[in-house]
């Protein structure tokens, strides 16, 4: 295990595009450019503050129509105690083509005579980037019906799958190799792939060591120098990529087994460097970082799925797993009633495994279906939001 005292720097650039990332030698950087064209990573855009003192560039991605997950450092500059809350807009758009349509949305906004912070509450009260909890949304004006959103993983990662997962980063703009750094001007779309490394383990230089959980780190591993490496194992991929300034908000994705769909299992939150290549003695600056040996790190986003729906205004009900009426609620790994009719919130389902029975007329908002079987037989099921099941059964539809 490689430890060593890590400078963050965020994501995040003050100008008027987005950073891609940074990629190994050898690929030609058409490989990574079609990487991105999978149908999957369309749902990741571009973020640009309107107005305020600081108009800097993130990533972030469309994980409902009218709802864009991000990094809570993106945005929280821009958020305002007293007066109208300031807006973002985000862009969307096929790899090297400019056809996206700008959408604005908020990162703060009053509901009900109220002012909603769409920001964790832990980074609120300590913006860190350390702590593992930078993240926001952003609510949008339209919804946008030309892009599927992505999907959350709700799946845990666990330290026994480091170096067998393959997660995969996509960002728009610059863009450089592990030697140079990023050097090359924004305008189009990259993707790249990395090792699941470690958690985020660091050295406060007093000989205090932490160990974050809430973060997974990966590492530019360099095809020519085995040693020029932080963490974990020393294989290279084909595509072996870390994001760079600008891609913070944006999402790695992991695939899932065995429909191979990808989910969101990370944002991008910061870059830390071991390299002082200007020989100025000062780590973290921008000119050194985002080269070989540099690392990634990522909040996990299956930490933060309860506060993302509660935030979007959904309520989360998960099925036990056992089989039974859809009406009994020991059937429910919920806190609140069970999701029909009866209530008028938006409920967000989770279905893993077992079977449920309608009888009756229930109205949800979203479903996300991985296992077991639905029967709506002796009822109807409607869905007024976005359905996604890979593996579970519909009333015989089996899947997608």
């Amino acid at each position: 295990m490689k430890l060593a005292l890590l400078v963050l720097t965020q994501l995040c650039v003050l100008a008027s595009f987005v950073f891609a990332g940074v990629q190994r030698e050898g690929p030609e950087q058409s490989e990574f450019e079609n990487e991105a064209r999978r149908q999957q990573f369309l749902s990741v855009g571009a973020i640009g503050a309107i107005g305020g003192q600081l108009p800097y560039t993130c990533s972030g991605t469309l994980i409902a129509p009218e709802w864009i997950l991000t990094a809570a450092h993106c945005v929280d500059d821009h958020l305002v105690v007293n007066g109208p809350p300031s807006a973002f807009q985000v862009s969307f758009g096929r790899p090297g083509q400019n056809d996206g349509v700008p959408v604005i949305g908020f990162a703060q906004e009053v509901v009900g005579g109220q002012l909603r912070t769409y920001v964790t509450p832990e980074w609120l009260a300590n913006p860190s980037l350390s702590d593992g909890f930078d993240f926001a949304l952003i609510h949008l004006d339209q919804p946008v019906t030309s892009i599927a959103p992505a999907i959350r993983r709700n799946a845990p990662i666990h330290e026994s799958e480091f170096g067998q997962l393959i997660t995969t980063f996509v960002g728009r703009g610059t863009y450089g190799d592990g030697v140079s750094g990023p050097t090359q001007a924004g305008g189009t779309f990259h993707a790249g792939k990395n090792v699941v490394d470690d958690w985020y383990r660091f050295d406060d230089g007093n000989g205090n060591t932490f160990v974050r959980t809430n973060i997974f780190t990966v590492d530019l591993d360099n095809p020519n120098d085995p040693s020029d490496s932080t963490l974990g194992t020393t294989d290279v991929l084909p595509l072996e990529y870390i994001v760079a300034p600008g891609d913070s908000g944006g999402a790695a994705f992991l695939s899932t087994s065995p429909t191979g769909f990808q989910e969101i299992s990370g944002v991008n939150s910061f870059g830390s460097d071991r390299h002082d290549n200007d020989g100025d003695g000062v780590l973290g600056e921008l000119n050194d970082n985002f080269r070989y040996g540099d690392v990634s790190g990522l909040g996990r986003v299956d930490l933060v799925n309860e506060w993302i729906d509660e935030a979007m205004g959904f309520r989360r009900a998960s099925w036990s797993g056992g089989s039974g009426s859809w009406h009994d609620f020991a059937n429910w790994n919920t806190g609140f009633d069970i999701p029909n009719d009866d209530s008028n919130d938006r409920y967000r389902v989770i279905f893993n495994a077992g079977s449920a029975s309608l009888a009756g007329s229930v109205t949800i908002s979203d479903l996300e279906m991985r296992g077991g079987s639905i029967s709506t037989l002796f009822g109807k099921l409607t869905l007024i939001g976005t359905s996604f099941w890979t593996e579970g059964d519909l009333d015989g539809t089996n899947g997608f």
